[in-house]
């Protein structure tokens, strides 16, 4: 049957460092739990199986929408190996749905509206079907790390410049080396950042 789905929007914040790069979001993001309880491990996954299969078809006729059940998603395209879970009973799968930002979806919310209505519209007959937050997503974030790394620099130029040039305090950063990360900051931007820190040290 269809569902009466009401999707939540991850909630905006600012980055935990003082440099960070803001860039336009590319897509949104938005997992989606399927469970089936049907007797048998057996039949579990085969009416999730079939279900999903029905949702990548449907999908297809819902551009720009994208349905996916491959784990690396959120960073690329294309349909990865189905991966069940099972337990008290029941079996569950997990695919994710994703946006792109255009002109027709500018923003997040955007966005969340057509997820829903494409997960309304659809009938998953008697599999369980459970949505996680929407999100704000860019793929391969490590290709803009030389930009973070610039921004970062920036900053500690700004604190040079609040001790002086003849000040004897002397700037110590570590974690430059740290992952990128990134935080939806409004509707439709990210900041990206390394968690680093910095210090001053003084003689």
């Amino acid at each position: 049957m269809s569902g009466n789905f009401i999707l939540e929007i991850s909630d905006s914040e600012l980055p935990p460092v003082a440099a960070a790069l803001t860039l336009p979001a590319e897509f949104a993001f938005l997992p989606v739990s399927l469970r089936s309880n049907r007797k048998t491990n057996e039949e579990r996954e085969q009416e999730i199986s079939q279900t999903i299969a029905r949702l990548f078809g449907s999908a297809r006729s819902f551009p720009p929408l994208e349905a996916s059940a491959g784990s690396n998603f959120r960073r690329s395209r294309g349909n990865g190996k189905l991966i069940f879970s099972s337990g008290n009973g029941a079996s569950g799968l997990s695919v994710h749905l994703r946006v792109p930002l255009t002109e027709t979806t500018p923003d997040v919310h955007a966005c969340a509206a057509l997820m829903q209505r494409f997960l309304n519209a659809f009938d998953f007959g008697k599999v369980e079907c459970h949505p996680g937050e929407v999100s704000l997503e860019i793929s391969n974030p490590e290709r803009h790390r030389t930009e973070v790394l610039k921004a970062i620099q920036a900053e500690c130029r700004r604190c040079e410049d609040v001790f002086g040039t003849g000040s004897k305090a002397r700037l110590q950063i570590t974690g430059l080396a740290n992952h990128l990360k990134y935080v939806q900051t409004d509707g439709a931007t990210l900041a990206l950042y390394i968690d680093y820190s910095l210090s001053v040290e003084t003689n």
